[in-house]
């Protein structure tokens, strides 16, 4: 095996040195000396003026070009507005090429020269705000939106060619750690100059040299006159749906180059999605889940979740940035969020069975409380050759949710939840010019969470109390947990070539314990828990564990390479009070090599290969013996055993980026292979389910294939979008005791396309499409169900500062028979002036019931939602100061 890992990186590092490339450096100055700034820098082919490589130069006149072909000569190319192009052929080597160039300046008649709306050089690409903001744009997420090759999704996350951005700074700072739906959704978009997309961003300085990194950056360029200045917007809304509804917020921005401050505070019940913005999209929890039971809830509507989301919220954050001496920085950020949220809704679940089908059905009315209280501190310190990083995080929470369920009978369910947590992470890097050093990483986690799950009146009298009725039974569950985690690297101890071989050392440890206790009330209101052990569980789990690995990693101009070699170790500890007989302790070896590899060539193609092995090892919410009910009809235990699974993954991806005309082309490849020694046992006896964890080995597989692409244009300023997907999953199910082999296939797609055709008008329009089929082994195709849907928006400026704004939104699903066809229409009347008037009439064809239906391997669901009725709202936005 590692003769063949030797053997397959000495023949990417050979391919990647065995393709031309030249280093071209220089200055591009006047006639008198001085620098020339924003020149565009091309290196061509001679004999058909190919562009082989882009650049521009610096504001000291300075440029770089790395160029990757195979031909002996070059021409250099050097032009802007404001000086006469000059070109010199040259030898194909790396070398320094100054210019020295005449100024001209030209004067074009009757022409509008615009603004550049992209450009840039080597990994930074630059959209202008300028260019592609319209009059009705107020917030930067707004412009996000439309700047080809990034993607915002409707919670908030950011996409740059389809995969997420690993930073989001402003002005270079990251005040938010992740949540950065904060920034988006509430700096203005008129105060944001430039957004600049950093490609294979490395966040840790000390890094770049030792870990190159695949992943985008997103960093807002705000205007002068914004920096430096405290700022306070307001906003009141009162609308009417049958009942007075109101809408307010109150947002304090500060940014400088010393600190930065973001606070907002917000409150609704019109069903605007607060929470959303306050997610961090890149925060990773060390922690298990730690909840076990919850409320049955209906499906959620595959549409904007403001049209039926029932809620009164109201949330505070304050995010705080100061940079210290010796380039310090802090950070203090508070987040408080409450929300009251009713739902209603109804479900149909079908199991497809060689012998038939089983259908549950049930009608869920649930309203819930939630109060949530989140603090972090960080300190950082991100120089060339010194990085480090302690960040605390204080996480608690307290819920409350009660339903109604119509499932044949009538019943109730409760859950009562607190969860406490508290996490510190210090990462430590130290290196030196060559990049040798030192890293260590370590993290601690502690977490706890009591909950309780009732149901009324008691169920399933046969299983649970041994035939004799009752009134209620009630779940209760004592979960908490401990983790530690340690990483030491010595970076770059070895060099072969360009090649860095970093040995790293990895340990942890983690304790968890897990009470539980599934009890009755009986119809004379006296509680006792149930006699059989079956209905307990009293574990205490522990699990160390040891790892030595190896990162190697490569970059280079064309060429990156980063993968990690690391062989694990885990010894599984654990004893059930209620089954002392039953001790686990076992170990076992893990090898879990990942990585992925980058190369570059024509200059705008970038190819990259990723692989991983994945060993899974179960963890306390997959071992324990005793039932718990997870929700009113679901009962779940597993066996005290160890079972792991693998899973070997990998991609191909093949992309392009051409700048100058605003077109970006991706296609990809994947393919994974999963196998488990033990498979999860479902016996449905309506509406109760059972699941157990059964000792039966199985395998299954996946493979897809996905494009997209993104162009810009300055016509009409059209910009559209698109992107398909198809692929195939096959693997196994055991339902009612027997082992069901099963294959799905799907396929999507989807486009958006936005313009402004007049001065006057501006639109978008969105469009999605998904098919989903599956079948039983050796059995004939299910019902394939398809889904159509689509949006458009148009904006009407009937005045200079005022605008009519038309949505209207088309959805199809043919796996319903009721309400197949879905719709929705809004209609709002904007004025602007120093602030912002908007009167918002949305759902004005008053739909009520959205309706779906999904399939997923050999089970259907058909779901039903109550939306948000009809409803006026009058909105006042204005900046304070």
């Amino acid at each position: 095996m590692k003769r063949h890992i030797l053997f397959l990186l000495a023949l990417l590092l050979s391919l990647s040195s065995s393709y031309g490339q030249s280093i071209i450096t220089g200055h591009v100055r006047t006639l008198q000396g001085a620098p020339v700034e924003y020149a565009r820098v091309l290196a061509l082919v001679p004999t058909d003026s190919t562009i082989l490589a882009y650049t521009f130069t610096d504001a000291l006149g300075s440029y770089r070009l790395s160029v990757s072909s195979t031909q002996p000569q070059l021409l250099i190319s050097v032009a802007s507005m404001e000086i006469e192009r000059m070109d010199r052929r040259v030898e194909n080597v790396s070398q320094t090429c100054d210019f020295r160039v005449k100024e001209s300046r030209t004067l074009l008649r009757e022409v509008q020269v615009k603004a550049r709306k992209i450009w840039g050089k080597k990994d930074t690409v630059n959209y202008s705000v300028g260019a592609f903001i319209g009059k009705n744009d107020v917030v930067i997420a707004d412009v996000l939106r439309k700047l080809p090759n990034i993607e915002v999704s409707v919670n908030g996350l950011i996409k740059y060619q389809g995969k997420p951005i690993n930073k989001f700074y402003i002005e270079g700072l990251d005040a938010l750690q992740g949540r950065y739906g904060i920034a988006t959704n509430n700096i203005s978009a008129k105060d944001v100059a430039t957004v600049q997309v950093l490609e294979n961003h490395q966040p840790v300085k000390a890094l770049e040299k030792t870990q190159p990194s695949s992943d985008a950056a997103i960093n807002l360029k705000l205007k002068d006159e914004v920096k430096g200045t405290f700022s306070m917007t307001a906003q009141l809304g009162l609308g009417y749906d049958g009942r007075v509804r109101r809408s307010e917020e109150l947002i304090g921005l500060y940014f400088s180059k010393l600190r930065q401050h973001v606070l907002t505070a917000k409150s609704n019940d019109n069903g605007e999605d607060i929470r959303r913005e306050l997610r961090s999209f890149t925060a990773t929890s060390p922690l298990p889940s730690l909840t076990m039971t919850s409320l049955q809830q209906p499906d959620e509507p595959r549409i904007s979740r403001p049209r039926y989301y029932d809620n009164d919220t109201h949330a505070f954050s304050s995010n705080n940035l100061y940079k210290l001496k010796n380039e310090a920085e802090l950070n203090a950020n508070l987040i408080f969020f409450h929300d009251r949220e009713r739902t209603h809704g109804a479900s149909q679940t079908t199991y497809f069975l060689p012998e038939g089908t089983k259908v549950i059905s049930e009608d869920l009315r649930n309203r819930g409380t939630i109060d949530q209280l989140e603090g972090e501190l960080r300190y950082n310190i991100n120089k060339e050759q010194l990085y480090f990083n302690n960040l605390l995080e204080l996480k608690a929470s307290w819920e409350q949710e009660h339903g109604i369920v119509s499932a044949g009978e009538d019943l109730t369910q409760q859950m009562r939840q607190r969860y406490l947590s508290a996490t510190n992470t210090s990462h430590w890097v130290r290196t030196k010019a060559d990049g040798k050093g030192g890293e260590i990483l370590w993290r601690n986690a502690v977490a706890t969470s009591p909950h309780r799950l009732s149901i009324q009146p008691g169920l399933y009298a046969p299983r649970i109390n041994s035939g004799a009725p009752y009134a209620e039974l009630t779940q209760d569950v004592r979960h908490r947990a401990f983790l530690s985690f340690a990483e030491l690297a010595l970076l770059s101890a070895w060099h072969i070539g360009g090649l860095h071989i970093s040995p790293r050392l990895f340990l942890q440890a983690q304790h968890q314990a897990l009470d539980t206790e599934l009890g009755a009330t009986s119809l004379t209101g006296t509680y006792q828990p149930l006699p059989s052990r079956d209905m307990h569980n009293g574990i205490s789990f522990t699990r160390l564990g040891a790892g030595l690995g190896h990162e190697l990693s490569y970059k280079s101009e064309v060429f990156s390479l980063d993968a990690v070699l690391p062989l694990f170790y885990y010894h599984t500890l654990m004893q059930d009070g209620f089954r002392p007989s039953e001790r686990l302790s076992e170990g076992k070896l893990y090898f879990e090599p990942r990585g992925w590899v980058s190369y570059k060539f024509a200059s705008d193609f970038t190819l990259q290969l990723n692989g991983s092995i994945a060993l899974t090892q179960p963890t306390l919410s997959s071992l324990y013996a005793g039932y718990i009910m997870q929700s009113y009809r679901s009962l779940t235990r597993h066996e005290m055993r160890q079972f792991s699974s693998r899973t070997a993954s990998t991609g191909l991806t093949l992309s392009y980026k051409d700048i100058f005309s605003m077109l970006f082309l991706s296609a990809g490849v994947s393919y994974s292979h999963h196998r488990s020694e033990a498979i999860s046992s479902l016996k449905i006896e309506p509406p109760l389910t059972v699941v157990e964890r059964l000792p039966l080995p199985h395998s299954g597989q996946s493979y897809s294939a996905n494009a997209r692409f993104s162009k810009g244009y300055d016509w009409i300023s059209l910009s559209v979008s698109g992107d398909a997907a198809l692929g195939q999953s096959e693997g196994k199910s055991y339902l009612e005791g027997k082992l069901l082999g099963y294959t799905s296939q799907w396929a999507s797609a989807s486009g958006k396309c936005s313009l402004k055709p007049l001065s006057w008008l501006t639109m978008e329009y969105n469009v999605a499409w998904g098919l989903h089929r599956s079948r039983l082994e050796n059995r004939s195709w299910l019902t394939p169900i398809q889904s159509l849907s689509h949006k458009v928006i148009s904006h009407v400026n009937v005045l200079e500062d005022v605008a009519i704004k038309l949505t209207a939104e088309h959805y199809y699903n043919d796996a319903v028979t009721e309400g197949r066809h879905f719709t929705l229409a809004d209609l709002g009347l904007a004025y602007t002036w120093k602030g912002r008037l908007t009167l918002d009439w949305t759902n004005i064809l008053g739909a009520r019931l959205y309706s779906s239906g999904t399939l997923s391997d050999l089970v259907a669901a058909h779901s039903y939602y109550d939306i948000r009725p009809s409803a006026i709202m009058l909105k006042a936005r204005l900046k304070l100061f």
